[in-house]
């Protein structure tokens, strides 16, 4: 089953947007767009509207806020 990640880009710095880009494909190699090799993960940017407590990732449907690169390593690995 596909696994959808979805990094919400308003009220991120341009910092913490590729810090966190650089943990997924760290984890993945994937960037915006792609699937994983495996085909268990998407990646999406969403622009949206300001989101509360930024930065917020969405995996598999389950909201995450105030995420840091290190707490996104762990949430990918407890999402495998």
């Amino acid at each position: 089953m596909l696994k959808r990640i979805e990094l919400y880009t308003a009220g991120v710095s341009a910092e913490q947007r590729e810090a966190l880009l650089e943990v997924i494909y760290q984890v993945l190699r994937i960037s915006p767009g792609m699937v994983s090799a495996s085909g268990e993960y998407e990646l999406q940017l969403r622009p949206g509207d300001l989101q509360e407590d930024p930065p917020v990732v969405v995996i598999a449907g389950r909201r995450f806020s105030q995420v840091t690169p290190e707490r996104l390593r762990t949430l990918i690995a407890s999402s495998r």
